[in-house]
């Protein structure tokens, strides 16, 4: 089937998971334009950074070309990928689910 697809892990065998919204923004967007393409930005790296405890229906991810939004079929939620010269951006690496 067509889509985007988490691996469960190891730790997490048999038990319910689901990735959090913004690791799997950040997952599609990087399958979409590579490890060094792709930024999460605004509230969404706020979530990542424990700024806000609860995530909203939408994650933000900076991309290098624009791309249709992306709802997601295992939760009401939207990743919107913004076209952004990702090069640019002042950001750091931190590790998602």
């Amino acid at each position: 089937a067509d889509g985007y697809y988490a691996v469960v892990p190891q730790e997490m065998w048999g038990r319910p998971w689901m990735p959090n919204l913004e690791s799997a923004a950040a997952g599609i967007a990087t399958a979409i334009y590579g490890f060094d393409n792709v930024v999460v930005m605004g509230v969404s790296a706020a979530r990542l950074h424990g700024v806000m405890p609860r995530a909203l229906a939408t994650a933000i991810v900076a991309v290098p070309r624009q791309h249709r939004p992306i709802e997601l079929s295992d939760r009401t939620a939207i990743v919107r990928l913004i076209q952004r010269e990702t090069a640019s951006l002042d950001a750091e690496r931190i590790r998602t689910e």
